[in-house]
C-alpha cells in the first residue's frame, strides 16, 4: 500500500500540468492599499520595478495562483444556442500580464490587453475563458467561441469573450479540470507574481521586500515560493 501511494504521487509530480510555476516568487496581497483611480497604475509601476531587479523577467497580479482553489460564478448564460440555460463555473481577476507569466499562449483570440482594464469595473468587457469553458458552453470550437458573449451577475451583464486559453492544472492533479474565467481586474487582495531566471533568490527576495515597504506602507511583507505551495497539496 506505501509504495502504491508512492507510486501515485511520484506519478502526479511529473506530470505536465500546463501552466509554468517554477522559479515563481508570489508576493502577499498588499491588503491595507486604497483601491482609487490610481491604484492600477501603482501595481503596475510596481511590476516594473520588480523586472529591474537583476534575474527578474515578469510581475503580475492575480486574485490566485495555481494551486488555489478558485472563485465561483452562477447563472452564466451563453449567447447562441445555450442562451436559456445557466450554468456555474470558476473564476479568476487576472491583469494582463498574467498568462505570459504563466505560459499559458491563446489556442485562439488574444491574451488581454492593458486597455482591456479600467478603473471604473461597470465598463470593462472583455474576458478570457479556458477550453473547458468552450465544452461546457457548448461553443463549436475554440474559434468559435470569439466574440461570442457570457451574462453573468445580478443584472445578467455582458462580457465579451476575446481569447480561449488551453486547459491546465490549477489545483494539483487529484481535482479535474474546471471550465474557467478570466476577469480582468486589479484589487489590493490581489497577489503578485514575480517570475525568476538564472537568479538569486535570496537578493531577489531583499530587493522585491524593500520595494515592497516603498510603495505599499503599511503591509506586513510576506512571500513563498510557488512551486512549494504547489507540492504541499500532496502532503496530505
Amino acid at each position: 500500500g506505501t509504495m502504491l501511494v508512492y507510486r501515485q504521487i511520484t506519478y502526479m509530480n511529473q506530470q505536465d500540468l500546463g501552466v509554468a510555476i517554477d522559479q515563481t516568487l508570489v508576493l502577499d496581497r498588499p491588503s491595507v492599499a486604497q483601491y482609487d483611480s490610481s491604484f492600477i497604475h501603482k501595481i503596475n509601476a510596481f511590476k516594473g520595478e520588480l523586472t529591474k531587479i537583476p534575474g527578474v523577467t515578469k510581475a503580475a497580479s492575480s486574485s490566485r495562483v495555481p494551486g488555489m482553489m478558485t472563485g465561483r460564478i452562477f447563472d452564466v448564460r451563453p449567447s447562441g444556442l445555450n442562451k436559456d440555460k445557466g450554468y456555474s463555473t470558476s473564476f479568476m481577476d487576472v491583469d494582463f500580464d498574467y498568462t505570459d507569466l504563466y505560459g499559458l499562449e491563446p489556442i485562439s483570440g488574444r491574451q488581454l490587453r492593458m486597455s482591456d482594464h479600467d478603473f471604473n469595473g461597470s465598463i470593462v468587457r472583455n474576458i478570457l475563458i479556458n477550453e473547458a469553458a468552450v465544452e461546457l458552453f457548448g461553443f463549436e470550437s475554440p474559434e468559435k467561441a470569439l466574440n461570442e458573449q457570457l451574462s453573468f451577475g445580478t443584472s445578467q451583464r455582458s462580457w465579451d469573450i476575446v481569447g480561449v486559453l488551453p486547459n491546465f492544472h490549477q489545483r494539483s492533479l487529484q481535482y479535474k479540470i474546471e471550465p474557467l474565467v478570466f476577469l480582468p481586474f486589479y484589487s489590493p487582495n490581489h497577489l503578485i507574481s514575480v517570475k525568476m531566471e538564472n537568479a538569486d533568490a535570496a537578493t531577489v527576495l531583499a530587493a522585491a521586500k524593500e520595494l515592497y515597504e516603498d510603495f505599499f506602507p503599511g503591509n506586513a511583507f510576506n512571500s513563498f515560493f510557488l512551486d512549494d505551495s504547489f507540492q504541499r497539496n500532496y502532503e496530505s
